[in-house]
């Protein structure tokens, strides 16, 4: 099926109406490549807001960078960005519960053949780029509802476990470094 016919449709926003709302704000260069993670964040009032801050996230929404799609900047909106504003630079993908496990489409748009499906569409030459709807166009594999909640739930759990031993070879690498 194509991506877009499993997600819903996300909404946009103008901080600049609401002057003194606080409000944060992911930007492409927010998202860490390896651990396709949001890595941080801007605080902005909406008086202050930049240009590109107009697409309303929600947690569990999946953010694909359109701007060098080949660099893979794909992260799952975590709770404490629930509300908050990202980067039109972003295809949002918003799973619908109907047709998809919500973990599933980052799982999908994460991978290396999705991105590589996606980047062939790029345009222009010192800001490549591609459009939402070269995004939400790609074919995407789209087993039953029960099992695309086996596959995201199997995924997570090695995603978790990669983490962990990340977390614990941290500290004995800075005490390698020292010797």
């Amino acid at each position: 099926m194509r991506l877009e016919d499993v997600v819903v449709r996300t909404k946009q926003v103008n901080p600049t109406r609401t002057p003194d709302c606080h409000f944060k704000y992911v930007d492409v260069l927010s998202i860490n490549r390896e651990s396709l993670r949001i890595a941080s964040y801007e605080g902005y009032r909406g008086e202050d807001a930049p240009s590109r801050a107009r697409k309303q996230i929600r947690a569990g929404d999946v953010i694909f960078a359109t701007v060098r799609p080949n660099l893979k900047r794909v992260a799952l909106v975590p709770e404490t960005l629930d509300g908050e504003i990202c980067s039109t630079a972003f295809c949002t993908i918003r799973a619908n519960p109907d047709s998809a496990y919500f973990d599933f489409p980052y799982f999908v748009v994460s991978s290396d053949e999705f991105v590589k499906q996606v980047s062939e569409h790029q345009r222009g030459s010192s800001y490549p780029a591609v459009a939402d709807t070269d995004v939400l166009n790609e074919l995407i594999p789209l087993p039953a509802l029960p099992i695309q909640r086996t596959i995201a739930d199997a995924l997570l759990s090695i995603d978790q476990k990669i983490e962990t031993q990340v977390n614990r070879k941290q500290p004995l690498s800075s005490c390698s470094k020292r010797f």
